[in-house]
């Protein structure tokens, strides 16, 4: 999983919990967390929910599962013969 990958997975899906994205991507939870981390730095993802009251369900005290994040910027295209170039997010208009 690079960066791009992930900035294309959640602008297309929206939000996406930490454990769906280690999923998707065949990730560990603390992989996907670094690399949303970098994308939190240049205000691109938002932390949505960290936690819910647990009312006994299956996610009860599964941090990935309740750790939500959304994508906040608009991708923008920045490849030059099919590689990034630079990291880009730009806010949405």
């Amino acid at each position: 999983m690079t960066l791009r990958e992930l900035k294309v997975y959640l602008s297309a899906r929206g939000r996406a919990s930490v454990a769906e994205m280690a999923v998707h991507f065949g990730s560990s939870p603390d992989v996907v967390r670094a690399l949303v981390d970098k994308w939190r730095s240049r205000d691109c993802i938002r932390l949505v929910r960290h936690c819910r009251l647990c009312s006994g369900g299956a996610d009860c005290g599964n941090r990935a599962a309740t750790e939500v994040y959304e994508w906040v910027g608009r991708a923008v295209d920045t490849t030059r013969n099919g590689e990034d170039t630079r990291l880009v997010c730009s806010p949405h208009a």
